[in-house]
């Protein structure tokens, strides 16, 4: 009987052992997701990358295979790191777009994958659109998007988001294992100034946040070379979507299907001993990052998922990462696609195909670019030429086999109106009055945009241009009628103002303070509060409450006018920002202008943006 129990001990023994040997020869992933970074940004040998400020880019270009053909799977973030996560198709892992959609609990990740073979699993997110709510933080043993914003940072700068993943090497990981995600949102904040690690300033440029990345690549390679995991680890640097410097009419980047959108930056530098030559080649074939996401699969010995009726193929790169040879078809056919017309509620899901050198667009009828001759995109192909029938016969046969409906010019009332946001808030250009002239054509083409009125009303407000609210008579509010008389030297007397518009003539207003049931306006319940407050002390405790309620408001707004600058790709409320609040017009009036100015001089010290 001892003699069993030894041998079951020992054989018990054996197999702790072999399970703990297996996990320590588990290579370690770590996925580098960067907004944004098309494939024309990292472009290798080109002028700009010889450049010292994008040494980091050029480490991936001297130690990783890179993919030149490298496409996204769809232009919505959330959607392709769905696809990197899952290797599936949007239309097989139902997240189409950045809004409130999840990648559902049935499906299996590569990161519960890797947690089953015993890796640590963390997940760095830098900002908007990817949270938590997602869905994307299934498997994470940690899911970091606790981000604390201000004026001066709307998302978590690469150079943080490292840092925090290899704090969290060093707390929790040590020598094991680990599949870990980055995700990098810099290059959407082109408008925010980023400071080099010697504390100089950069330009607020798509080129400073470029430069701010390629730092910050620097700095992860000294600090896993330094804990020996540079070696050890397969690291995967991939752009989710392009950001696009050309101008296409009635465009925009969250729908744009073509090269300078959806063509990214791919490089995986694999695990491997170390050796004085990097990796010397490059794959020129087509690949999805649904093949890279395949990849991760692959690399963890696990399965690839092949969804039932699946039609398109999708393949392992892992073989060419010893060998630069290639075993899938040159011809075979990339499915790229945007849920935000979807989304927005106007109009359909955007679809188009890659088969070798051809980019077909599902519209009727279909538009078919040769990109071998025409790099720009610029001259679809003419239904009588010869190759279209065959790659319309092609495209159709997938298209009507899933069921997919044929893109429509969307409403074009928001796409003009994005537009004119982009001009509007935009920190790096001038606002010359031919901005706001379009403002007014807009509003005098839809007088029932609401939204587009209070952005003239607030214009207007910003300049004190007073006149301008009491010539629109009837058409502008009491309240800002009551700012512009009163600026102007006029009396109010026969303004019949109601609710808390009360309060804006202090000789009618009553005695008591308001309340928020009755104004609606929490802000302006606050600064009521503080201007009728007689007690010193309580005076500056109101104080300090309604200016931490006045930088939130801000910091909405501020948020606001970022997303459209992002094209409405972010999970924001569209109908901000707004016009003119009545706790802006109250502290607007001439015997206010005491706390305004303590409000603006706050304002300074902290640097907010202003509209």
């Amino acid at each position: 009987m001892k003699v069993f129990r030894l041998i079951f001990v020992l054989s018990l023994l054996l197999g702790l052992t072999h399970c703990t040997f297996k996990s320590s020869q588990q290579p370690s992933i770590l996925l580098i997701a960067v907004e944004g970074l098309g494939f024309d940004l990292v472009a290798c040998g080109s002028e700009q990358m010889l450049s010292p400020e994008m040494s980091g880019f050029n480490i991936f270009c001297d130690e990783a295979v890179r993919f030149t053909h490298s496409f996204t799977p769809s232009t919505m973030s959330q959607s392709a790191l769905a696809s990197l996560l899952s290797a599936r198709y949007p239309h097989e892992h139902q997240v189409w777009h950045n809004g409130p959609q999840f990648l559902s609990a049935q499906i299996k990740t590569v990161t519960e994958e890797a947690v089953e073979i015993g890796h640590r699993t963390a997940f760095f997110s830098g900002g908007a659109p990817i949270w938590r709510k997602s869905g994307l933080s299934q498997g994470f043993e940690v899911f970091e998007d606790n981000l604390k914003i201000s004026f001066e940072r709307l998302y978590r700068p690469a150079s943080q988001n490292i840092n925090l993943f290899l704090s969290w090497i060093d707390r929790e990981v040590q020598s094991s294992p680990f599949f870990s995600v980055v995700y990098l949102a810099d290059l959407q904040f082109s408008e925010i100034s980023t400071v080099s690690s010697t504390g100089q300033a950069r330009e607020r440029s798509l080129l400073g946040q470029l430069t701010e990345v390629s730092e910050s690549l620097v700095q992860l390679k000294m600090e896993m070379e330094r804990r020996r995991i540079w070696d050890k680890t397969t690291i995967l640097l991939v752009g989710l979507n392009g950001i696009s410097t050309i101008t296409r009419p009635q465009e925009l980047r969250a729908i744009n299907l073509h090269s300078e959108a959806t063509k990214v930056a791919t490089f995986i530098k694999p695990s491997q001993k170390r050796r004085d030559l990097g990796l010397e080649w490059k794959i020129d074939r087509n690949i999805s990052l649904v093949d890279v996401g395949a990849t991760l699969y692959d690399l963890l010995d696990a399965v690839v998922p092949k969804p039932r009726e699946r039609i398109l193929e999708v393949v392992s790169l892992t073989p060419t990462l010893n060998k630069p040879q290639v075993s899938w078809d040159p011809d075979r056919t990339i499915l790229i696609e945007s849920g935000w017309a979807q989304w927005r509620g106007v109009g359909p899901t955007k679809f188009a195909l890659r088969t070798g050198q051809f980019l077909i667009f599902y519209e009727q009828p279909l538009r078919i670019y040769n990109t071998l001759i025409d790099r720009m995109e610029l001259s679809p192909l003419p239904e009588d030429d010869g190759l279209y029938s065959n790659l319309e016969k092609k495209a159709l046969e997938l298209f009507l086999n899933k069921e997919f409906a044929p893109w429509d010019q969307p409403d074009l009332s928001l796409i003009e109106k994005i537009q004119l946001g982009k001009r509007l808030w935009s920190l790096s250009q001038i606002k010359d009055e031919a901005v706001f002239v379009e403002l007014e054509d807009l509003l005098e083409e839809r007088p029932w945009d609401s939204q587009l009125l209070e952005w003239r009303w607030q214009w207007a407000f910003n300049k004190k241009d007073w006149d301008y609210f009491l010539n629109l008579g009837d058409q502008s509010s009491l309240a800002l009628k009551t700012a512009a008389k009163k600026n102007s030297g006029q009396s109010i007397s026969g303004l019949d103002l109601r609710g808390c518009e009360v309060w804006l003539d202090r000789t009618k207003a009553p005695e008591r303070r308001p309340t928020a049931q009755e104004c609606g306006e929490d802000g302006f319940v606050l600064l009521v509060d503080w201007v009728l407050e007689t007690d010193s002390q309580r005076k500056l405790v109101l104080q300090e409450a309604y200016l931490r309620h006045y930088f939130n408001r801000e910091l909405r707004n501020q948020v606001a006018k970022m997303n459209f600058l992002a094209s409405l790709s972010w999970d924001v409320d569209i109908n901000l920002p707004k016009g003119p609040t009545l706790e802006e017009v109250y502290l607007s009036l001439p015997e206010n202008r005491r706390y305004a100015t303590i409000v603006r001089n706050r304002a300074l010290s902290r640097g907010d943006l202003y509209y």
